[in-house]
């Protein structure tokens, strides 16, 4: 007796409290094996586990039933383990065995009745099956927008679909309304030939006229202007054989970039300019008995060529108008020598943004060969003509770090200049 009330008040404990209802017709109640009432009582266990074990205890009351006693309450488990897995179709078969099986004694008659009506009622939300019968068999069908394979079952939510049907020989459409209710599966039929087919509206479409062969688009050019100001340092060497005279200067500078872009988004090509102008201050010198000062600017013309924007060349000229003064601090003599050298070349340039993910970050370098030029020192060494920068951009707001270093011929001196700057500016324009 006591092993009864264990199974009912277990059953109760997952299935919910039981409702007063009149009773079937049902063969008389039977006894199950304690056996039996273990397992089942494992297999409820199981189900109220969050999640449910819903394979074990399948097997579990599986096994049950293979023993003597097949009673009700042992369907209504195993259907409702079935349900939990998302078996809808196993779980209403079991749920009919258990509507016409013998009761359990200890187990109140009208419990299973009850049970078994909340989890059909459940069963309305189970997942439908959809197979479209196509004739012709290769009709263009589809399911609010989605394609359908003809002959093949689709899973559905239950409610109301509308299957839309093409015949690719003919053109016509036809569009059939259809029903899909949980746990079962639906059959349909969708006939398309040349007259008009009984369930559904034919359409017949337009003529359509074919698109003339368009060129491939050119995305827009894009620009930028950026005026900016400065400052930094400035080294200056002047050698001739036999003499020597450097200084370092504090220089002043302002200036207007800009570059122009245009092509498509996997190449790109343009051109970009850089004008300035500087003023030089002494600050130290290499003798004490001599200034050296420089003043001058830059003219810098260039093409570019940007693969996927993110890694450009350029190439092209610099420009470098210098004059320098020699200034003897003990008799206050000074001499001037005016420079003007062109180097060509190129180099590289990386936007960092996409590695990075900061906008407007840029990163170049590049070197030039001064012509007209014999660019060695007094010692022989060669003179390298490079540049390299940092461009930062913030909205508009604009902050470039560069080094510079190159040779330009003063007669009869050779000038080397080396210098670092920090440049702000304001960029205008349609890129950056």
């Amino acid at each position: 007796m006591c092993r009864r009330i264990v199974v009912a008040i277990s059953c109760m404990l997952v299935f919910g409290v039981a409702v007063n209802a009149s009773a079937q017709d049902k063969p008389a109640p039977i006894e199950l094996s304690p056996t039996q009432i273990e397992t089942n009582n494992r297999a409820v266990r199981l189900l109220s586990e969050t999640p449910p074990k819903t394979k074990e205890a399948i097997k579990l009351v599986e096994a049950a039933l293979l023993m003597e006693n097949k009673g009700d309450l042992l369907y209504l488990t195993l259907g409702r383990a079935y349900q939990l897995d998302g078996q809808c179709k196993m779980a209403e078969e079991q749920f009919n065995a258990a509507s016409s099986a013998p009761g359990v004694k200890g187990v109140p008659e009208e419990f299973v009745g009850e049970q078994l009506k909340t989890y059909r009622k459940e069963l309305e939300s189970c997942m439908g099956t959809l197979k479209v019968v196509c004739e012709p068999g290769d009709l263009d069908i589809r399911l609010e927008g989605s394609a359908l394979v003809c002959g093949e079952e689709t899973s559905l939510e239950p409610g109301s679909y509308t299957i839309s049907a093409r015949n690719i020989h003919s053109g016509d459409e036809l569009a059939v309304p259809v029903e899909v209710v949980g746990g079962e599966s639906k059959t349909t039929q969708v006939k398309l030939g040349k007259g008009k087919p009984d369930g559904g509206t034919v359409v017949t479409p337009p003529p359509t006229e074919e698109p003339e062969p368009t060129e491939p688009k050119v995305s827009a050019t894009h620009w930028r202007l950026a005026p900016y100001l400065g400052g930094g340092f400035s080294d200056n060497v002047l050698t001739q054989p036999g003499e020597f005279h450097g200084d370092r200067n504090i220089m002043l500078f302002g200036g207007v970039e800009g570059r122009v872009l245009s092509g498509t988004p996997s190449l790109k090509y343009g051109a970009s300019f850089d004008l300035r102008g500087d003023l030089g201050v002494a600050a130290t010198s290499e003798f004490e008995e001599e200034d050296v000062t420089a003043t001058g600017g830059k003219i810098g013309l260039a093409g570019q060529l940007w693969t996927q924007d993110v890694v450009g060349v350029y190439a092209g000229a610099n420009l470098r108008p210098r004059t320098v003064s020699v200034k003897d601090t003990q008799d206050s003599t000074e001499e001037s020598f005016g420079s003007f050298g062109v180097g060509l070349g190129g180099g590289l340039r990386f936007d960092l943004g996409p590695l990075l993910g900061i906008a407007g970050l840029e990163l170049y370098g590049g070197g030039f060969y001064a012509l007209g030029l014999d660019s060695i020192d007094s010692d022989g060494k060669s003179l390298p003509s490079f540049e390299a920068g940092l461009r930062a951009q913030i909205e508009a707001f604009t902050v470039s770090l560069l080094f510079e270093s190159w040779s330009t011929a003063a007669d009869p001196y050779l000038l080397r200049t080396q210098q670092g700057l920090v440049m702000v500016g304001w960029t205008f324009g349609s890129a950056k």
